[in-house]
């Protein structure tokens, strides 16, 4: 999730669409006084800078159980810019709730009401049949033995940590109905980034960071491969759990 004051925008993050690789391209024109919470550590990668209020913010509400935790974990697990994510994050929990970079409509509203009211807002949706088998492969990467139907199971009964947080169309909708100015779809990605960052006033150099691979997502091979993932009972139990986004921006499988 992103507040900037610099260019007035709400950027609101859906998972498992692109929304890490759009804020590490967008930190770089952000104002020191920014909100952007997430992708901290991928910004450092790239040797981008957040903006300064956030690493202000975890200093001042270091997170000590996040500390003790990743030291109890081992190397690996240390490292300062985890530190300074972790306790970004948990500074905004009570306010944002437990996953603030992915912070629902209504929160980020009761949380930034001025901003709200007056700044462009806009986000990345993406395909949920696809959608889902990313979120599979990421969320399944320490558990290769489950299988994609058996996530999807999971998914729709809520059990065992396996389902999304929420579904995407709680994190840009308020009373079941669209809150945004602007969607970007992820089928036409860059071209749809560099509207918006037109339409915002910044001039965007077309940069966005694995995005060759997120391009060559799009190509017919890739298309099948999520398709082949799925039977007629996973499809049908997706386009049930999904139906406000698949109706609202005609998807089809």
């Amino acid at each position: 999730m992103i507040v900037s004051h610099r260019h007035q925008f709400i950027f609101l993050h859906c998972r498992k669409a692109a929304g890490s690789s759009f804020k590490v391209s967008a930190a770089r024109y952000l104002g020191e006084n920014d909100v952007m919470i997430g992708a901290l550590k991928d910004c450092r990668r790239h040797g981008i800078s957040p903006p300064k209020a956030m690493i202000r913010r975890a200093h001042r509400d270091l997170h000590w159980p996040s500390v003790f935790f990743r030291l109890a974990r081992g190397r690996g697990s240390w490292s300062y810019w985890s530190l300074v994510q972790a306790s970004i994050k948990h500074s905004y929990a009570s306010s944002l709730g437990n996953r603030p970079e992915h912070a629902p409509a209504s929160d980020v509203r009761a949380t930034f009401p001025s901003e709200w009211e007056t700044y462009k807002k806009f986000c990345i949706v993406r395909n949920p049949w696809e959608q889902l088998v990313s979120d599979y492969h990421w969320r399944m990467r320490k558990h290769p033995s489950t299988t994609f139907k058996e996530f999807v199971v999971l998914t729709e009964r809520q059990e065992k940590g396996a389902a999304p947080y929420w579904p995407n169309w709680f994190l840009y909708t308020i009373d079941d109905r669209p809150v945004v100015d602007r969607f970007i779809r992820f089928e036409h990605l860059v071209e749809d980034c560099r509207e918006t960052f037109g339409w915002l006033g910044i001039e965007w150099d077309g940069w966005l960071p694995n995005a060759k691979s997120i391009k060559s997502a799009r190509s017919p091979a890739k298309e099948r491969a999520y398709r082949e993932l799925y039977d007629a009972e996973t499809r049908e139990i997706v386009a049930a759990m999904r139906k406000q986004e698949i109706e609202y921006f005609g998807y089809e499988f």
